[in-house]
């Protein structure tokens, strides 16, 4: 038996619905995903699987003896998360009025001394397509920035308002790490990007997607609303059609 977060740390959670490439696993098998219901799923490796939810246990609140230990874990995990941010921050302010690099600061040098990491990342951007066929069908999702781990929306909109020589101290998103952040370069100007993006605003294959997947969702909502108009309830009508496909 697993929660929905646990099956989307799995290989197979991670995977998506063959036949849109939108649905990930962890989503339909929460979702209206009948019992035994055969569900194709491919992952971005290639890897093909047929998915059966076999039992659906609700929800509920635990007692508290059932989940003392996990508590004590979760409270002792927000504690430190506290001190490592506000460490973090301490040393952003050090590292602030340097123009030297965040390595070469004599506050993070003693950090260094402490067993911290002082890292530069790969480039990086906000949003991705991914490099792959089965990546791109899905549309934009949130980039990546290694080796950080666990960059969430609230990083990345923190990080790419950051100017030349600005320190930045923020939590990941479980609260597992505190990074201080100084930009070293940017690829583009934001008004290179800007001129860039208007010069290829017809042929940017971005731009197909996201009108693709704007115009899908547009239809949808037009169809929900003609059928509500006739009382059509289409997922018993797609039902149906299925069972006589079959």
């Amino acid at each position: 038996m697993l929660s929905q977060l646990e099956l989307s740390e799995t290989f197979v959670g991670r995977a998506f619905d063959a036949q849109s490439g939108r649905e990930l696993v962890h989503e339909a098998m929460f979702g209206d995903q009948e019992l035994y219901e055969p569900y194709r799923a491919i992952d971005l490796e290639g890897n093909w699987y047929i998915v059966c939810k076999v039992e659906d246990v609700a929800s509920r609140v635990p007692d508290f003896d059932e989940v003392r230990d996990a508590v004590l874990a979760a409270w002792k995990k927000s504690e430190a998360a506290k001190l490592a941010l506000a460490k973090a921050e301490e040393l952003a302010k050090q590292a602030e009025s340097s123009s030297d690099s965040i390595a070469s600061v004599s506050g993070v040098q003693d950090a260094g001394a402490q067993g911290y990491e002082v890292v530069t990342t790969d480039m990086f951007s906000w949003l991705t397509f991914g490099t792959t066929q089965a990546e791109m069908r899905r549309g934009p999702r949130l980039g990546e920035a290694p080796p950080l781990e666990a960059v969430d929306a609230e990083f990345m909109t923190k990080v790419f308002k950051l100017q030349p020589d600005q320190e930045i101290a923020l939590l990941n998103h479980d609260h597992s790490s505190a990074y201080v952040v100084r930009l070293d370069r940017r690829e583009q100007t934001e008004d290179e990007m800007r001129q860039q993006f208007l010069a290829e605003a017809n042929t940017w294959y971005g731009g197909r997607v996201m009108n693709s997947v704007r115009g899908g969702n547009a239809q949808n909502r037009l169809i929900r609303q003609l059928a509500d108009q006739i009382d059509l309830n289409l997922d018993v009508l797609e039902e149906m059609m299925s069972k006589d496909s079959q």
